[in-house]
């Protein structure tokens, strides 16, 4: 069958190559004037010479145009490379503004949609029989979970991101009817200028960017890209799927746990950069913290305006009337107000005490990031954590139902409840990252103190598995102060991990990572130093973990050998029983980018395909639900390229409706190219990325697992 997205793009290729024209031909002026005709007629000889190579080779040409590089001085050389470089995001700009185009063109016209829309999801599960039932139950397994990772030293200037989300909304303008005259003049000398100021802006920073810089660029895709286009994802998934199995999808979707979810080791990933402390650790989650919370906080002054339904209209329910009341006497003694604000408009009046409560808990987020957290501790008023938040807005909703509302249910406030159950009051995820030396050296250094053994490093694998299960069961005590330096650094963090689960959410902390992961023993070892601050341990319902570890698998020997030490780990009595206390759920994490350095591409490749196969069938025979962790990196080499076929090309059986994978917030050529491209008038990419995760056709295709 005819994909109509290919077909359209196709047939209205001229359109896109004009547009790349216009903007090569406005970059060659700026070249010109700025860095001369010279360099303008060298950039000018090199494209022209390698379009000519690509149609038909020839070796002389090509080593002619080599020799003129080589020749180069070396300010010719960087304007050279900074006008390619400058090309092709402008290339890029063009063509995701026409394949927007494109796609707002074929739904104008009512006609079949493209490959990987939800229209075409929706479509082909109700040809396969999908039932409702079976779509719920698909719904309610799926889960779709990017990781941000990025490099201090590669973190792109936020600066250079805002001109080219700039330059994309100009470029955008050259489509819209025209209503004035001079109108594209006007747009074309605004692109001009945006592509000189482009050109004498510096695209790398003159001093070496800290982490709290990386903490800041990646919390600019949240404030500028993903809190816009989740909700308007979600929802015209939602809509896709009431026109072809009605209304009652309605409630499915909003009842279901969160579709997709984020996580970050912007602040957590200690793995070989000791600039991530245990205190940027606590920052980061507060910045993530005050960023979401300023976001619902704008929300609830939207819904304030929108809610303004009287008493004598309506008659909320007596759930709400409670909630309402029990707002009124948290807030009593601390609101100060003459009047009481909407006394005869019961919605308005629950938000304006929803927000003053938001309010002091931003209050408190912002005393721990200045080093006061002691101020309003002790206050009732701020939310503890997201669950009380959202029970609030669905008792809302739900009012809203019950005196004949449901458009108004369905509008701001439905926006703001899949925010919340996506973003919680934690933004991301926060997974910690440490390497498995570091842990094992800090665990025979506590042992020792605690007297549990003094020969834990010479100890083998399965009589550390018995010392660190017996170490498990009975707990250990220790005084952190007699341990060295490098060993209260690694507990710190699991004191860090308590902390922000009882301050922030328990949902704040997602995985402890434990990379290059090479025995069973280093996944124990992690619970026993979670278990020094109550993450672990031993309580009157038996052994528990609050801990989610996820072992990494790096190299190609690691990675063969990750069979044999999961076996290991799940046929541990100890571990078994700590399984089991978490709804028998394993994460396990697979490395690209090392084992593809270790081995090679193809030879990484295909040890990964297999090891997803061999790790599924592991966790199914012991009862597992396993979860893999693909640490895909940005370029090919590091297992990078287009997220929707890599999603697809999965091992049969082994997503489960389930994915989750890493990404840098700087590898624009992925995932937070399709974010951008959200904010920049476009959820197009992101919702085609979405659709490939556990809702894929593969699940239906493969027996609805």
């Amino acid at each position: 069958m005819e994909d109509t997205f290919q077909s359209y793009s196709l047939a209205n290729d001229e359109e896109l190559r004009g547009r790349v024209r216009l903007l090569g031909n406005l970059l060659g002026d700026v070249v010109r004037t700025q860095a001369g005709e010279n360099v303008y007629r060298i950039v000018e000889r090199l494209r022209k010479g390698y379009i000519q190579l690509r149609d038909e080779e020839n070796r002389d040409k090509r080593q002619r145009l080599l020799q003129l590089i080589s020749q180069l001085s070396e300010a010719e050389l960087t304007h050279t490379i900074r006008a390619f470089t400058l090309y092709f995001q402008l290339v890029n700009i063009a063509e995701e503004v026409y394949h927007h185009r494109q796609r707002r063109l074929i739904a104008a016209e009512g006609s079949e949609l493209w490959t990987g829309s939800f229209d075409h999801l929706a479509k082909l599960y109700k040809s396969r029989d999908v039932s409702l039932d079976e779509l719920a139950n698909i719904i309610s397994r799926t889960s779709y979970i990017p990781v941000f990772t990025a490099h201090p030293t590669e973190a792109k200037r936020r600066v250079i991101m805002g001109l080219l989300e700039k330059l994309y909304l100009s470029t955008r303008n050259l489509d819209r009817p025209t209503e004035y005259l001079e109108q594209q003049e006007q747009v074309e000398k605004t692109l001009s200028r945006l592509i000189q100021t482009l050109w004498k802006t510096e695209e790398m920073r003159a001093e070496r960017p800290e982490v709290r810089m990386e903490i800041a660029n990646g919390l600019y895709y949240f404030e500028h890209t993903l809190f816009h286009a989740v909700p308007e994802m979600l929802h015209r998934m939602r809509k896709a799927f009431v026109r072809q199995y009605g209304d009652e999808v309605n409630e499915l979707f909003m009842n279901s746990s969160p579709l997709i979810r984020f996580g970050s080791w912007i602040g957590g990933d200690r793995d070989g950069n000791p600039f991530v402390t245990p205190d940027v650790t606590r920052k980061a989650m507060a910045l993530q913290q005050r960023t979401v919370l300023c976001e619902y906080m704008q929300h609830i002054d939207e819904l304030i305006g929108e809610l303004t339904h009287s008493r004598i209209f309506c008659l909320p329910s007596d759930a709400f009337e409670v909630s309402l009341e029990r707002d009124e006497k948290i807030c009593a003694g601390e609101l100060l107000e003459e009047t009481k604000r909407f006394p005869v408009e019961p919605y308005r009046r629950k938000l304006y005490l929803m927000n003053f409560r938001l309010r002091a808990t931003l209050h408190q987020v912002n005393g721990r990031l200045n080093g006061t957290c002691d101020i309003g501790t002790a206050s009732a008023v701020p939310y503890t954590n997201e669950k009380l938040f959202l029970d609030d807005l669905m008792i809302m909703r739900q009012s809203l139902i019950e005196h004949g509302d449901v458009a108004a249910s369905n509008a701001g406030l439905r926006k703001l409840i899949m925010l919340v159950k996506s973003f919680g009051f934690y933004l991301a995820h926060l997974d910690i990252r440490q390497e498995s030396a570091i842990h094992s050296a800090a665990v025979s250094e506590i042992l020792t103190l605690a007297k549990v053994t003094d020969s834990y490093e010479t100890a083998s694998e399965t009589e550390r598995l018995e010392i660190l299960g017996k170490a498990l069961e009975s707990g250990i005590t220790i005084n952190p102060k007699q341990l060295s330096e490098a060993s209260r650094g690694v507990i710190e963090v699991f004191e860090v991990i308590a902390e922000l689960r009882d301050t922030v959410s328990p949902q704040s902390i997602g995985q402890y990572v434990i990379s290059m992961t090479h025995e069973a023993s280093h996944i124990m070892e992690v619970v026993l130093l979670g278990s020094l601050y109550g993450l672990a341990g031993n309580d009157e319902n038996g052994l528990f973990c609050h801990l989610e570890v996820s072992p990494l698998f790096e190299t190609i020997d690691d990675l063969e050998r990750s069979t044999k030490i999961l076996d290991l780990l799940f046929k541990d009595r100890v571990y078994a029983e700590l399984l089991k206390s978490g709804g028998h759920r394993q994460e396990v994490m697979l490395g690209y980018s090392d084992s593809a350095k270790d081995g090679g591409i193809l030879s990484s490749s295909w040890n990964l395909y297999q090891v997803q196969q061999n790790i599924v069938e592991l966790a199914d025979s012991h009862g597992v639900q396993c979860r893999l962790f693909h640490g895909r990196g940005g370029t090919i080499g590091r297992g990078g390229g287009p997220t929707r076929e890599a999603i697809t090309s999965q091992p049969a059986g082994t997503l489960r409706g389930e994915i989750k994978f890493t990404d840098s917030t700087t590898s624009t050529a992925t995932l937070i190219r399709q974010f951008s491209s959200c904010r920049w008038g476009s959820p197009d990419c992101y919702r085609q990325t979405f659709t490939s995760s556990g809702m894929c056709q593969k699940q239906i295709l493969s027996g609805r697992r």
